[in-house]
């Protein structure tokens, strides 16, 4: 009975065209301020002709008193460097008593589709992460120079991150990049 159980569910996943995805890229970051945890993650994959990014992020307030604060960046360049989507949420929670622990989470699922997806996938991008547990707001720089400003690094910042291999990462300041895809075809 269990052994027929299985293969009818696994004849609706294959039947039905379910797909896990290829994943491309995930990670998750977490930063912790006293009594205040920020936890972050993302799952970029491609599922058919698209490519699927899922984030989610998280701010927990230990303690009796206070508020947590945290924040989550998340930016994805072109071949050039330039910002071609990019998440900026703050999040904010008071303690909660008499539990002594509370907790907001944040949750988004979204679609590459077209052009930009073949794109992506042909040029290669380079993804930008943060999470911090020490304010609700994350300035996301807007050009090459301030990102130097951001990360606080050599004046060869961007010359570094352009020459990453697809698969390889580095972190500058509280950001960490990664080059992904370029494919080519």
């Amino acid at each position: 009975m269990k052994a027929q159980r299985l293969i009818i569910c696994l004849m609706f996943l294959l039947i039905g065209g379910f797909s896990f995805g290829q994943t491309i890229s995930n990670d998750n970051m977490t930063s912790n301020k006293g009594e205040t945890r920020a936890k972050g993650s993302y799952h970029l994959y491609k599922s058919g002709n698209n490519i699927k990014l899922d984030v989610n992020f998280d701010v927990r307030k230990s303690g009796m008193s206070g508020t947590g604060k945290g924040a989550y960046g998340f930016v994805i360049f072109d071949d050039n460097f330039e910002p071609v989507f990019e998440i900026n949420k703050g999040l904010t929670v008071g303690a909660r008593v008499p539990q002594g622990v509370n907790s907001k989470d944040w949750n988004q699922s979204l679609t590459i589709t077209g052009e930009k997806a073949r794109k992506m996938e042909k040029e290669g991008v380079i993804l930008a992460f943060n999470v911090n547990a020490f304010s609700d707001k994350l300035g996301i720089p807007t050009s090459l120079n301030e990102w130097k400003d951001a990360v606080t690094e050599s004046l060869n910042f961007g010359n570094e991150i352009m020459d990453l291999t697809v698969g390889e990462s580095m972190k500058r300041g509280d950001w960490k990049f990664v080059k992904l895809l370029a494919t080519g075809n």
